[in-house]
């Protein structure tokens, strides 16, 4: 059993995520941007669950700077991304939505994985 619709939603996300960390600082010589507030509202989708997961491991504001500014970018991509999934795989990762991240999240979503079956099997 394959399970391409997540793989490609993980994958989506991991790549959007590792363009927020190489995130560049600018040189003494560039404008001054104004401070980026560090709060961020609490998720409510599925998507801005996956950003404010990777996005409170971050240890550094530098990076919760860089981060914070790309958060639309991400949210809007995951859910272009899921927008292509089988609606009822994404009501399932909706429901996932308000438990911890880590552990809890990743049970959460494996929880899923029985009940989704695989139109074409590789």
């Amino acid at each position: 059993m394959t399970h391409r619709p997540i793989t490609l939603l993980f994958l989506t996300l991991l790549v959007l995520t590792s363009g927020c960390v190489g995130e560049s600082r600018p040189e003494s010589g560039g404008a001054v941007q104004a401070p980026v507030p560090l709060d961020v509202p609490a998720p409510t989708t599925y998507c801005e669950k996956t950003w404010a997961c990777s996005y409170e491991n971050l240890v550094q504001d530098d990076a919760r700077r860089a981060m914070v500014q790309k958060r639309k970018a991400f949210v809007t991509a995951c859910e272009d991304a899921l927008r292509r999934m089988p609606e009822d795989l994404v009501k399932r990762y909706e429901g996932c939505t308000r438990v911890a991240c880590g552990d809890e999240l990743r049970s959460c979503l494996l929880q899923q994985l029985p009940a989704m079956t695989v139109a074409n099997p590789e």
